[in-house]
């Protein structure tokens, strides 16, 4: 998925937002959390399915202090976008359990 960006980067395409959301996803599952940041940040127009990914790409490889950081951006209005379910569930289940307090506050 990197690799159609940095083609499409070549050709003087640009990607849209739902193909840069599509490539945060694959990040996700790959766990590549590093990519799926640098992806979202780079977004003129942010959207919740991108920002749900990436929180979920970090959460996945442990980085759940930056999951938590991108779910307080998207409550602090830094974006045109309102938390979801989704957005919620994406950090709670991989969050340690030592870290409960830290889940209720996000709620």
């Amino acid at each position: 998925a990197l690799a159609m960006l940095v083609e499409m980067s070549h050709l003087k395409l640009s990607a849209d937002t739902g193909t840069l959301n599509a490539v945060i996803t694959a990040c996700e599952s790959r766990q590549f959390w590093e990519g799926a940041l640098t992806l979202l940040m780079g977004m003129p127009a942010r959207s919740l399915d991108g920002y749900n990914s990436a929180i979920s790409a970090c959460a996945k490889s442990s980085e759940w202090r930056r999951a938590v950081s991108l779910i307080s951006d998207v409550q602090a209005g830094s974006s045109d976008v309102s938390p979801s379910l989704v957005t919620f569930g994406s950090i709670l289940a991989f969050l340690p359990g030592e870290h409960w307090r830290a889940a209720l506050a996000l709620l």
